[in-house]
């Protein structure tokens, strides 16, 4: 088994915020884990670029259809994820990475960044 360090952001609903965390997956098992860390029975797949690299998020795919869902990232193009999310990074060939600490200090960045955005999107 082998462990991949990957980067959630997971909704707290005891003290209702959203909460990063660095997390480790077993790489064998990619999408029995990511269904556990972002508790939904449909996973989808988008892509961000920050800093240069490239970065898959998953999310809920059925998060509309949930009971007041809570939106969680905004990205460039006016989508909204929203519940928990998983950041990870992959080599060339497709193959899972452990997102590195530099990473994780430029997704946080990223993540506040979007946090401001997504707070005056939906103020509009």
């Amino acid at each position: 088994m082998r462990r991949v360090k990957v980067l959630t952001l997971e909704v707290d609903q005891k003290i209702k915020a959203i909460v990063p965390h660095v997390r480790f997956i077993d790489s064998d098992n990619t999408l029995e884990e990511m269904y556990r860390l972002i508790g939904c029975d449909l996973i989808d797949i988008a892509q961000v670029e920050v800093g240069g690299k490239f970065f898959d998020v998953y999310c809920d795919d059925e998060f509309l259809l949930k009971e007041k869902p809570v939106p969680t990232l905004f990205l460039e193009d006016e989508q909204v994820l929203c519940g928990n999310l998983v950041f990870t990074v992959c080599d060339k060939d497709g193959k899972l990475e452990d997102v590195s600490e530099e990473d994780i200090d430029k997704l946080i960045d990223f993540i506040l960044i979007q946090a401001v955005k997504l707070r005056i999107y939906l103020a509009k």
